[in-house]
Order: C-alpha cells, then structure tokens, then sequence
C-alpha cells in the first residue's frame, strides 16, 4: 500500500471550480476531539484553496454506543466512489475493530495520498499527540509540587482507547514516586457530568461520608464539571478539600469555579498539521513518517494553585531592587517581548488576539504618559468584539502577565508602579468581559437550540414529502445553514449506484431544480454537474439520512468558516432522517393495507375504517371514539348451549382495551380481551391493528384447517416489525385468546402476559385461573405462546377481566383487588353470564364513586349452561 510517487491522482476538480478536493473522513465533527481538530483542517484548506468534503460516517463498522451507527459507513462509500485528490483519516474511527479490518479499510484509498491522525499503518504518514509528557508534568506538579500522596482516578468508556491509555501512563508516572492507584481507588465513567457525579457519590460512601483522597484524576474535563458539582452540593470545598483535575481543556475548563487544572491537547495544531502533510503529499513532497505533538500541562486553581500569585523574588525585585531607571516603553521591543513570550511568531500572534496592535500600543503610549486615557479603553472595545466573534478572552491574561514582566524589568519603580496599576484594572476588565461572554454564549446556544427544537418539531409533524422539503428548505437558513442540498438515492438496496436532487438552497434561497438537475447522478459524484458554482473554494460537510438500517440519501452543507455549533449537522439529520422513516413507514402500512385489503373483503373494510380513524383522529377524537367502537362486535353471538356476555366501559374518549367474541363454525367460537398499554390514541391504534390482525389471520387459520390460536406468534412478529418506532414508545398488548368447542366444553387457549381468567365450577367455587404461559405480544420477535386446554363443565362460569378491574380506585386511593372480585362471585348463585358481570359493575360504581376513572374496564364471562 506504499504512496508513492507515480500512485497520486491528478486534480479532480468535481466541484467546478477547478479547484483540488481532499476528503475528511471522520465519525462526526461533534466530540471534543473531532470539533478540535476540524478548524485547523478548514484554516489550512483555505491557506492552500482546496475543496474539502467532510464525510461524517461514524465509528467503522460498529459502535458500542450505538447498534445502528455503521449506516452511517455508506459515506465512507461514497468518498471512495468520489474522485479525490487526497485523503485525511481520522484515526478515532477506527478505535473498535480489528488491526485487519483498519488495514483492508485503509487498502480502498491505497491510489491516493493520505494521512491520518493517529497511526494507523507504517504506510501511512500519521500526526498523533503525545499526552506522556502532559501526564508526567501533572503528576510531577501534583505529587511533588503540592506532595498529594492519595489519589484516585474516574475512568472513560469501557474499551476506549484513549480512556484507558490516560489511567495507564497515569499509573506509570505515579510510581516515579512510588504511588499507586489501586481498583477500589477508581471509579467507572462515560466521559459525562454524570459519571463524574456518581463517582463522587460512590467516593463518598467508601469514606463514610468523606473523601478519603487528596486529588481525584479524571479521564476527561466533562467527568470533573460533574465531580466538582457533585462535591460541591455535598460542602465538599475544590481544592480546599480535594483537589481535583482533567483532561482536553475544553473552553468551559477556564470558566467553571473554580477554573479547572487539565492536560491540553493541540488539537488545532494536530487538524493544521495533518492538513499540510496532506498538502505536502499531494505536492509530491516528502513527508515524515509520523509527527508527534505534545499535550500540555495547564495549571489552574483546581489543583490547589493560585493563578495570580507572584513569585517572592519577583517582589523582592519590584520594592527593594532598582532594575531600571527608564521612564518609557518603546513600542518595537515591547511587541517582540510579547511575541517571544506568547508565540513564535507575531503575525500568528496577532491572528489568534485581534486587536493585540492596538492594546499594545496604547499601553506604551499611557505608560510613557502616566495617563489611563486609552489603554483601558481600547482594551474595553477590543473584549467587546470578541465577544461578538467569538474569539476567546482568555488569551489576554498570558499576555497581561508578560507585560507585567516586561514592565517590572524595564521600567522605574515610578513607572512600574502605573504600569502595574493599569494592569490590574485591564485584569478586572477582562473578568467582567469574560463573564459578559459566558451570558453572551449561554443566550445565544438556548436562542439556537430554542430554535431548533422548534423546527424538528415542524419537521416531525410533516408526513408530506414535498411539504416536508420545503419545510426545510425555508427553515434551515434561519440557523445560519443557507447554502445546502438534498440527495435521495433512488435504490435503497443500491444506494451507492443512483442518487436524485430533490431539494436545494443557495445562500438562503430555494432554487428552481432543472431538468438536467432531476435527472438521476452517480451517488459518488455527490450532487448534479453545475449545482455548486463560484470561484471559491468549499467547504462540503455531508450529513446521512438513515434511520436504523434504512438509508434515504445525504445532506450536503455548504459552509463558509468552522464556527457553527458542531452538534447542529447531526441533530437536523437525526430529525429530517425521522421525519423520513415515518413518512415511509406511513407508506409502507398503505401498501400492506392494500394488500390486505385485496385479499380479504371482510378486512378491506375494516381497513377503510381504520385509515378513516387515522385520517381524523388529529382534529376529532370524539370520531375517533365512535370508529373505534365500530372495531368492537356490535352484538355478541350466543352460541347453543351457552351464555355470553361482555361489558367494557373505557377511562378516556378512546380506549386500549378490547375484545371480539367469533363464530368460528357450527361448533368453534373464539373469545378474545386484551389491554393495550396505555390509554390513549396510540393505544387505541394499536388496539384496533392487533385485534383486526387476529380476527383476519384467526379466521383464515382456520379455513386452512389451522388453529387460530397459531397467528398469535405471527400477530406479534409483524407489529414489532412493522408498527413499532425504534426510538419511539414500545407498544404492547396484553391478551388471553381462547377457542371453544362447543360441544364438549373444550377450551384452548394462550395467555399472552393477561390477568388469569377465574374458572368456577357449578357449586361457585373458584376452580382454576387460567395463568399466563407467554409475554405479551410486541414485546419481544420469534416469541413461544403455548397452547393450554381446559374443559369448561355444564354450570361452571369463566370470568375474564383486564386490569381496570382489580386496580379500580376509590378516592382515597385504595385498590378494589381480584379478592374482592373472586368473593363477590363466590357470594353468589351463578346461572348465566349477565348477572356477575353486572354485580361486579354495581360494585364498582359503588366503590369509586366520584373518583375520576384510572383504565379501562372490560369484563368478559362465558357461562355453560346445564343439561337440564
């Protein structure tokens, strides 16, 4: 797989703009890591003019955070069907599978250059961090700086790679000093607040209600926001108490009280340098075989320091030493003090401080004056901007601190003491511009995520394809997405052959899609010929629609810099790829409708009833009560010999009970009650599903020369496959399905997961409950419902109920209970089946009462008469 020379592809130009492209293949740009690292690509690309085509495919292969998030691999299809010119890899997409699967994975982009961050192959030129150097001055600062003896570690995820190489070179650099992490000193995490939060709690139970250490480590900076919380709300000080330290320096790290001590990572320079390998590469240029940045040890007050202290010999030197008798600064050597200071070069310096000219300048020209008549000012309205570009404050106090430095080795003690008391207020400055950025952020993500909530919530409301699309269409530019399009492939079982344009928007305005435009395109070439235009360069992040293993097409956004909030691509893909699946599903139910509908007549119309229910159910449920009820026999057949009755009364408009009582034959009558989960729409849907399927597949089982009792396994196959929402409400259905023979009093029957029947013999005593053998159907697929059998003798009674019975309340929130119900029916003669059901109904009444209803009620009783 060796890159070498004569293997590299000549320019593409895919995009029109007779521009080179590089494709990005990473998981999702919205980890810590991920977000990191993507700005330093996207600065690079324009520095070199090249298009980039963000292909977010998720973890490779699979993912222990989620079963279905390998869909997400047809991008990295689609980057090897597209013709790139070179290739960046992020390594993190390779952390759960095989050597030989990283490798054969690596081998599809063997005829191009790449480069991955992380190493992933010898072949490979690779830019990875070495966080050995960060750990070791952490330790070295921890250990024998503040002489912490006890420490204790919050570990990452099970199985990552990352998470478990911070515990071991933790371990290695502890025992430089003889120390020892032992396993009752850690705690399980997930990289969240909230295993940081359940650490400190399980901490404080094995100390009996204190923390028996003097620093708790943790595996990243979210795990220490929740420890730190979590202390706090116990009055556990940080660091008074316990001191406690991260990993990433995350932006929040600097904010949080007190600001956090972590180790970090270059990411931005990581994403730079992998970037300008890639450049190299593509240059024919040689490149290193693998280039190791170093994380960073940051020191904050978490750990136990005081970012503001000043060294004893700094103060001796500013009251008792005379260092300089100049009065002035000159403005040259102060901006190459900074620079040598800060960063090696001022131009880079300056790019990552806007305005750092002018606060420089101004600070010589108040010094030398000994006025505060701009410094203060020009500062003022310099934090100002950044808070309205987002560009970061807390830059300025490394910068504040070398002008300290600068001005207390150059400058009289006269001077000196002006130039310290400006700085000391340009300090109190920055602290209130830094948390006027915090307030400034905070509004501004709950405006954006306010926003978004409100149109994922448009989005899944919207069951029309082409309202749906424009929906989106108008909607997206409001969260500053303006430029973007829509693919749908046009074979799902062969996506990657064809894809169809079916929306488009270009700098906030829906475009008119051609002739040329409709036409079907190779998947791999992204979007149609001519529908990206303009000189400049792009910046393509692309987005699946997919939802489990369903796959609808991308979404490709156009983006114009690397400061959106990185979440937002996945969360408007997550809502449109729902949308997507119900909309589907929704079709796919017609056609099974039709199908049905064909084959049987007695279904076909009970599945006009049905559509005519979902059809009117948003905008009249009193019509949907009554359609609902036309699902329930209308009057309940009497066989010979026989006495049956029901009585249902549902707790709201409509219900999720429900019963069918089927005449079978001359000699074969089938008896069903069932209790949906839930009381509500949903619950009557389902209802009316699960019922129509077992009296239309019951009733053919039989013709067949089949039992009906058979399709109860066939029932709960296809409402799991076709009826449930994988991230939606579980539905299920309680039932007890029996068919009699009426001649011999046989009766067999499955009891899916419902209250056991009550059997009384001819004396009214209770005989038998007929228990449940199996789950409740839609639970579970490929479930057993074993067939049982009993005989229902002449004068002996079977009453079967749902649970609105027995857990019936009165007002003071008592139970009415199956005793209640066995010995009312004991109490009394049974001759027929209309008689206990009512008595129970009467007892009912007078047992609630007032009190509002909790379920539905349905009581169903079977009662043979005697041969006399």
């Amino acid at each position: 797989m060796n890159q070498d020379a004569g293997s590299v592809k000549k320019y593409s130009y895919v995009l029109n703009n007779s521009k080179p492209q590089i494709g990005l293949l990473i998981e999702s740009i919205s980890g810590s890591y991920q977000s990191g690292i993507w700005p330093g690509i996207i600065e690079v690309a324009r520095e070199h003019d090249v298009n980039v085509i963000c292909f977010t495919g998720g973890a490779l292969m699979k993912s222990p955070d989620d079963p279905w998030e390998k869909e997400r691999n047809i991008l990295y299809d689609i980057a090897e069907k597209n013709q790139l010119d070179g290739i960046l890899i992020s390594g993190t997409l390779c952390s759960y599978i095989s050597e030989t699967d990283i490798q054969e994975f690596l081998e599809r982009f063997s005829q191009l250059p790449v480069v991955s961050l992380l190493p992933l192959s010898e072949k490979i030129p690779s830019v990875s961090v070495n966080n050995t150097a960060g750990m070791k001055h952490l330790v070295e600062h921890l250990a024998g700086g503040h002489k912490y003896t006890r420490f204790s570690f919050i570990k990452g995820p099970v199985g990552n790679p990352e998470a478990d190489e911070r515990l071991s070179l933790l371990c290695s650099c502890l025992r430089e000093y003889n120390l020892t992490i032992r396993k009752t000193d850690m705690a399980p995490g997930d990289f969240t607040r909230e295993s940081g939060k359940n650490a400190v709690d399980r901490f404080l139970q094995a100390g009996n209600g204190e923390i028996p250490y003097d620093v708790i480590v943790c595996a990243d900076d979210e795990t220490a926001y929740g420890a730190i919380e979590e202390l706090r709300r116990n009055g556990i000080q940080v660091p008074e108490d316990v001191a406690v330290v991260g990993f990433d320096d995350e932006d929040e790290s600097s904010y949080i009280t007190p600001p956090l001590t972590t180790i970090r990572q270059p990411f931005h320079e990581l994403g730079r340098r992998a970037c300008s390998l890639l450049m190299d590469r593509m240059a024919d240029v040689d490149v290193p075989q693998e280039t190791v940045l170093d994380a960073c040890f940051v020191v904050r007050q978490s750990c136990g320091c005081f970012e503001h202290t000043v060294k004893k010999a700094f103060i001796k030197k500013a009251l008792i030493e005379s260092v300089s008798a100049q009065s002035n600064i000159r403005e040259e050597r102060l901006f190459k003090y900074v620079t040598r200071k800060i960063s090696g070069s001022y131009d880079e310096l300056l790019a990552d401080t806007p305005g750092l000219d002018q606060v420089l300048s101004a600070f010589c020209s108040d010094v030398n004056a000994k006025t505060s008549t701009s410094f203060l000012q020009v500062f003022d309205r310099v934090g100002r901007e950044a808070i309205l570009t987002g560009s970061n404050l807390q830059g300025w106090k490394k910068i504040f601190s070398s002008l300290w430095h600068f001005s207390l080795s150059n400058l009289e003690r006269e001077s000196f003491s002006y130039a310290d008391a400006l700085l000391h207020r340009a300090r109190i400055i920055q602290s209130n511009l830094i948390l006027r950025a915090q307030g400034y952020r905070r509004i501004a993500t709950q405006r954006e995520y306010s926003n978004i909530h409100t149109i994922g919530e448009q989005i899944a409301n919207t069951l029309d394809l082409d309202t749906l699309l424009t929906l989106v269409a108008e909607s997206f530019p409001a969260l500053g997405l303006d430029t973007f399009f829509i693919t749908f492939y046009e074979d799902q079982d062969n996506p990657l052959k064809e894809s169809r344009l079916v929306a488009a928007v270009v700098d906030g305005e829906v475009q008119a899609i051609n002739d040329t435009s409709l036409k079907p395109f190779s998947t791999g070439k992204l979007l149609p010929p001519g529908v990206i235009s303009g000189s400049d360069a792009h910046i393509i992040i692309s987005e699946p629609l997919y939802f489990h293993n369903e796959l609808f097409g991308v979404v490709y956004f156009l983006v114009d810099s690397s400061t959106y909030d990185v979440d937002i691509f996945e969360v408007l893909g997550n809502y449109l790829s729902t949308a997507l699946h119900t909309k589907y599903l929704i079709d796919r139910v017609q056609v099974q409708a039709d199908t049905l509908r064909i084959q049987n007549d007695e279904l076909q119309e009970l599945r006009k009833k049905e559509k005519a229910h979902l059809d009117s159910i948003k905008t009249e449920l009193e019509i949907g009560r009554r359609i609902q009820m036309s699902f329930l026999p209308p009057s309940v057949f009497q066989p010979e010999g026989y006495s049956i009755d029901v009585f249902f009364r549902p707790a709201r408009e409509v219900s999720g009970d429900f019963y069918d009582v089927v005449d079978i034959d001359e000699t074969t009558v089938s008896i069903l009650i069932a209790d949906v989960s839930g009381k509500d729409v949903g619950a009557a849907l389902f209802m009316s599903i699960v019922k129509t399927l077992l009296r239309v597949f019951g009733l053919q089982a039989s013709r067949e020369g089949k039992s009906p009792l058979e399709t109860v396994s066939i029932v709960n196959d296809y409402v799991i496959k076709e009826h449930q929402q994988p991230h939606g409400r579980c539905m299920f259905a309680t039932l007890f399905y029996g068919v009699f023979d009426t001649e011999s009093g046989r009766l067999r029957y499955v009891n899916a997961g419902h209250n056991a029947p009550l059997l009384f013999d001819a004396e009214g005593r209770l005989r038998e409950e007929l228990k449940t053998a199996a789950p409740a159907v839609g639970l579970a697929p490929n479930m057993d419902f074993p067939i049982n059998e009993v005989t229902l003798e002449p004068g002996e009674f079977l009453f079967s109920y749902t649970d609105g019975v027995t857990e019936a309340q009165d007002s003071s929130g008592e139970f009415f209970t199956l005793k209640r119900v066995i010995d009312l029916l004991q109490s009394m003669e049974i001759t027929g089946s209309q008689e206990p059901l009512k008595a129970i109904e009467e007892d009912l009444s007078g047992f609630t009462k007032d009190a509002v209803p909790f379920d539905d009620i349905t009581m169903l009783g079977v009662y043979r008469r005697s041969y006399d």
